[in-house]
């Protein structure tokens, strides 16, 4: 709908599917990979979570918007 509407990039739907259900959730499904990087990234408080999904959030809606 975004990408009719001119909204977002021609990006392929299935590119940004895996982006957001492996991509965005890699911390939570690769957690000793996490942990390597960052091993606060994995503690289970909700607003670590909710922070980490906010800057998934953030990163590919601003990366995938067209400017006005």
């Amino acid at each position: 709908m975004l990408r009719e509407q001119g909204r977002i990039k021609n990006i392929p739907s299935e590119v940004v599917y895996f982006l957001l259900s492996s991509g965005g959730s890699a911390p939570y499904s690769q957690t000793g990979m996490a942990s390597l990087m960052n091993p606060e990234m994995t503690a289970p408080q909700e607003t670590r979570v909710r922070l980490y999904a906010e800057n998934v959030a953030e990163l590919l809606l601003n990366g995938l918007s067209l400017p006005r």
